[in-house]
């Protein structure tokens, strides 16, 4: 008998996900990106509300415009508001969030936006390749 086939992506979702705080310096954020060899950190708020993503364009985007990551403050560089998805959303909604946004990395918050968990395009990848 074959398992069954996933089809939320809260059966996905890495439910550790990177944060930082928006009044973090942008160095904190790529230090914990390297540290644990991730794209990206979620910035959250009060009660870990999502508010902002910080990728690795962002840090190439700082660098690039001159700025110190040491003296620059994450909510100076970061993404808001993030798209993001709810739990219960399908594997292809999900997928097709990141396609028409041009993204890699997805937060995963419940309907109040505070965060559950993250998908990247990598964790699509291999989930297509379970199903196939």
């Amino acid at each position: 008998m074959f398992p069954r086939i996933l089809d939320q992506i809260e059966e996905i979702m890495n439910k550790e996900v990177a944060t930082a705080k928006p009044e973090d310096p942008l160095v904190t954020a790529a230090k914990t990106m390297l540290e644990r060899k991730i794209g990206c950190v979620v910035v959250v708020g009060d009660q870990q509300k999502v508010i902002g993503i910080v990728t690795e364009s962002d840090l190439i985007r700082c660098a690039a415009s001159g700025h110190d990551p040491n003296h620059t403050l994450v909510r100076d560089m970061m993404k808001s508001p993030p798209v993001t998805c709810t739990p219960q959303a399908p594997v292809e909604e999900a997928y097709a969030h990141m396609r028409q946004n041009n993204i890699r990395h997805l937060p995963i918050v419940n309907k109040d936006g505070t965060l559950v968990g993250i998908v990247t395009m990598k964790d699509l990848i291999s989930f297509g390749k379970l199903i196939l």
